[in-house]
C-alpha cells in the first residue's frame, strides 16, 4: 500500500514538473506571426480573361510551413489587376484595368480588420496595368493608352490630381505592336531613376522624376531587338544591372550601364520550350539572397524557370518546373526566401512551392488554395 502511494506521489510530482516545464517552454517559444498576402484580380470578362473575382482578396500566410488560409474579401473594386501595398502608410493603390467606363486608379486604407475605399481618379490612358507609389506620387503604366500617368497625393494618402501624362510613340514588328503599350513603371533602387517598359515599341525608358511638380523627364532609352516586347523588369541586388522580361519573344535581356545608357549584353530564352515566343512571359523576380532569378511562362507551357546569377550578373538556367496550374500571370517570393507562391489566372488558384535556398530549385508542396482569377500577389 505504501509502495502504491509512493508511486502515485512520485508520478504526481513528475507530472507537475513536466507541466511547469512545458508552460515555461511555451512562454519562451516565439509565436509564429502570419503574414498578409494581398491578391489582385479580374472581376470582369475581358478579351483576354474571363474575370470571376470580386476585387482585392486577403490571405493569411504562415512563413514557417507555407500554409495559406483564406481571410476575407478586403474590398470590392473593378479589375484590380495590379496593386501596390504601402505598408508604412497602411495604404493600397490599385489600377482598375478597363477601357472607357470604369477605368481608373483607386486608393484604399487598411488595418488588421478591414480595408476601406478612399477615392478613385480617372486613368488618363486606357487599361492601366501597373502602378507604384514613389514618394508622394502614384505613377501608372497604361497598356491601351501607351502612356504613363502621374498623380499627386493628399496628406492622408488619397489621390489628389493628375500632374502629367507621358506618351510613348511608334509601333513595333509584331501584330501586338501596332501601337505603344506601356506595361510597367518602377524605381531603380541603385540610381533612384524611374524606368518604364513599352511592349509596343521594344523600348525601355529611363526617367528622372521631379517630386515638386510631379513631372517625368526622359534621360535615356534602350531599344531591344525587334519583336521582344518588354513587359516587366527586376534589378540586381548590388550592381546596377537591369533584367528585362520580354513577353513577345520569350526572352530575358540583361542590361548593363555603360556611360549614360544601358546596353543588353545577354539575351537568354525564358524557357526550354522549342517555341519560346509562345511562353507569354509574365512575371520576373529575384530571390532575396540575390543569387537566383525566377520568371513565369504562360501559354501552353505554364512553368517557372529558375536562373542562377553569376558574379558578373549573367544568367544560366538551372531548371524549369511546371506550376501545376493554368496561366501563372504573377508570383511572389516570401520575404524569408523560403517559399514561392504562384497565382494562376485561368485555373483560379494559388500554389505554394518551397525554395531550396542553397540551389534555388523549387519543390512543390501540398499547399494550394482556390482564389478566383488571381493575377497580382503582394505581401504586406
Amino acid at each position: 500500500m505504501k509502495y502504491i502511494i509512493y508511486i502515485f506521489t512520485l508520478s504526481a510530482i513528475i507530472s507537475c514538473e513536466t507541466a511547469t516545464e512545458t508552460k515555461s517552454q511555451d512562454k519562451n517559444t516565439p509565436k509564429t506571426e502570419n503574414m498578409i498576402l494581398f491578391v489582385g484580380s479580374y472581376t470582369d470578362k475581358e478579351g483576354h480573361v474571363d474575370g470571376q473575382a470580386d476585387g482585392i482578396y486577403t490571405l493569411n500566410f504562415n512563413p514557417i510551413n507555407g500554409v495559406l488560409r483564406k481571410n476575407n474579401l478586403s474590398v470590392s473594386t473593378t479589375n484590380p489587376s495590379y496593386i501596390h501595398v504601402d505598408k508604412e502608410h497602411k495604404m493600397i493603390y490599385a489600377v482598375n484595368e478597363k477601357v472607357g467606363q470604369g477605368e481608373g486608379v483607386s486608393s484604399f486604407s487598411y488595418n488588421q480588420d478591414s480595408t476601406t475605399f478612399i477615392n478613385q481618379l480617372p486613368a488618363i490612358g486606357g487599361a492601366p496595368c501597373h502602378l507604384i507609389r514613389h514618394k508622394n506620387h502614384i505613377l501608372t503604366a497604361n497598356y491601351v493608352g501607351g502612356n504613363h500617368a502621374v498623380y499627386s497625393l493628399n496628406s492622408d494618402g488619397s489621390l489628389k490630381k493628375n500632374t502629367q501624362s507621358y506618351q510613348y510613340k511608334g509601333k513595333g514588328l509584331t501584330p501586338r505592336q501596332e501601337a505603344p503599350h506601356a506595361h510597367m513603371i518602377t524605381s531603380n533602387p541603385h540610381t533612384g531613376q524611374l524606368l518604364g517598359t513599352d511592349l509596343g515599341t521594344d523600348i525601355i525608358t529611363f526617367f528622372e522624376f521631379n517630386e515638386s511638380d510631379g513631372m517625368l523627364t526622359k534621360v535615356s532609352e534602350t531599344k531591344l531587338a525587334p519583336g521582344s516586347g518588354p513587359r516587366h523588369v527586376d534589378f540586381h541586388s548590388s550592381k546596377d544591372i537591369v533584367y528585362a522580361l520580354n513577353e513577345l519573344d520569350g526572352s530575358i535581356d540583361v542590361l548593363y550601364k555603360e556611360d549614360d545608357a544601358y546596353i543588353s549584353k545577354q539575351k537568354i530564352s525564358s524557357t526550354k520550350d522549342e517555341n519560346p515566343s509562345s511562353a507569354g512571359c509574365a512575371a520576373i523576380h529575384i530571390h532575396p539572397n540575390g543569387k537566383y532569378l525566377y520568371v513565369s511562362n504562360r501559354g501552353d507551357i505554364n512553368s517557372i524557370s529558375v536562373f542562377q546569377i553569376d558574379n558578373n550578373g549573367a544568367l544560366e538556367m538551372i531548371e524549369e518546373v511546371s506550376t501545376t496550374g493554368n496561366g501563372p500571370r504573377d508570383f511572389a517570393i516570401a520575404p524569408s526566401g523560403k517559399f514561392l507562391l504562384v497565382g494562376h489566372q485561368n485555373s483560379d488558384n494559388i500554389v505554394v512551392f518551397k525554395i531550396d535556398e542553397e540551389t534555388g530549385k523549387l519543390m512543390i508542396t501540398e499547399n494550394t488554395i482556390s482564389v478566383p482569377t488571381p493575377v497580382c500577389l503582394k505581401f504586406e
